[in-house]
């Protein structure tokens, strides 16, 4: 047990000062406890909000496009968690033919010993790679899976039939209740015209809910974006690509057009590549996606009106889509924590009630 004892507490959309006892999980919140016998950390009036929650990241490494020479390598938790996040979904990229899912598991449960980490099995091919031989086996028999990763509307993806769609769409479904989990269909969007025709033949052709699937990487261009409105207003979920400076402007845009917040992720698509090709699709030149700009965008949303909605983008929406007891600091849920100084730097992260100093 530990006591973080005078902090500022994010809670209800607003800041308020609580004591807070926890385990691995918050066992109690209120404005003072002591208990005789139990380990207090003073924070000293800092600010208290929950871990952030990355629903896409290559954690095990990505990139390829350009050969070799431009795979990411993977990436260790200290580096995850010192950009405050507690919570990670790995997933395969573009490569899922050189690229292994069974290395991605293991990196995953090494991640596991520190902080919390999941990962979806498939990528950009359909039908894409698997750990049992199929996703729903992937799905009910390994606990670290929480969904499909597919691309859709992108040069790289395998460009799937509507039968092959529906099919993978109807599978993750049924697989999800024998499971018990809340999975997810993310779906890389790229630049390419038939944006969320695809989807949507899927749901007005079935009776699969939409809001299985979450179309990533929303804002990569204004038409999507603008796209992304209409599909968000029927029920579905979009997840924006973190980019300081941009982020902020989508998300106002959205709100603006009568998006619910509750219907908006943002990831951080971290140590992915990010090429970029000319009109002819050829590769010009290959980035690499930081880990660290949720809490870039988080910080710079500080200065806005829009602070108490951004954090619901990255803590309590994907952990209310994944089904997990995180991403709100109340009694009875994890206790995934970051504590900040009053200057806004990140001092502790803190995992299932395990304190890394930054």
């Amino acid at each position: 047990m530990l006591i973080l004892k005078g902090g500022r507490i994010f809670r209800k959309g607003e800041f308020v000062n609580s004591d807070i006892l926890i385990t691995d999980r918050i066992e109690m919140i209120h404005d003072s406890i002591s208990i005789k016998g139990v380990e207090t950390m003073d924070i000293d009036n800092n600010f208290v909000v929950p871990g952030f929650i990355d629903l896409h990241c290559h954690v095990n490494g990505a990139g390829g496009e350009g050969g070799p020479l431009t795979r990411t390598l993977p990436i260790e938790a200290n580096l995850l968690l010192s950009s405050g996040i507690t919570t990670v979904v790995g997933l395969l990229g573009t490569d899922g033919y050189t690229r292994n899912l069974i290395d991605l598991l293991m990196h995953i449960r090494r991640l596991n010993a520190s902080m919390n980490a999941f990962m979806l099995t498939g990528s950009y091919q359909l039908p894409g790679p698997t750990l049992t031989g199929s996703v729903p086996r992937d799905i009910i028999f390994v606990p670290e899976v929480v969904g499909v990763k597919i691309a859709l509307s992108d040069h790289r993806s395998s460009y799937p039939s509507f039968e092959t769609l529906k099919n993978l769409a109807s599978e993750v479904r049924v697989s999800s209740m024998l499971a018990n989990k809340k999975t997810i269909i993310t779906v890389h969007m790229g630049d390419g015209k038939q944006m969320f025709s695809p989807i949507y033949e899927v749901i007005e052709k079935t009776e699969i809910p939409l809001w299985h699937f979450i179309p990533t990487h929303v804002d990569r261009n204004e038409d999507l974006l603008k796209s992304s409105v209409e599909y968000a207003k029927m029920g579905g979920l979009i997840d924006i690509t973190a980019h300081p400076g941009k982020t902020l402007r989508s998300i106002e845009y959205l709100l603006s057009r009568g998006v619910p917040i509750e219907s908006i992720t943002v990831s951080t698509d971290g140590n992915g590549s990010m090429p970029i090709f000319d009109k002819n699709g050829i590769l010009k030149k290959m980035d690499v996606s930081p880990v660290d700009t949720l809490l870039g965008i988080f910080r710079e949303s500080l200065n806005t009106k829009l602070w108490p909605e951004i954090i619901k983008t990255i803590t309590e929406n994907p952990a209310e889509r994944l089904g997990l007891r995180k991403g709100r600091i109340e009694e009875g849920m994890d206790a995934d924590l970051l504590v900040f100084d009053n200057s806004w730097n990140l001092r502790y992260s803190i995992s299932r009630g395990r304190v890394f100093t930054l």
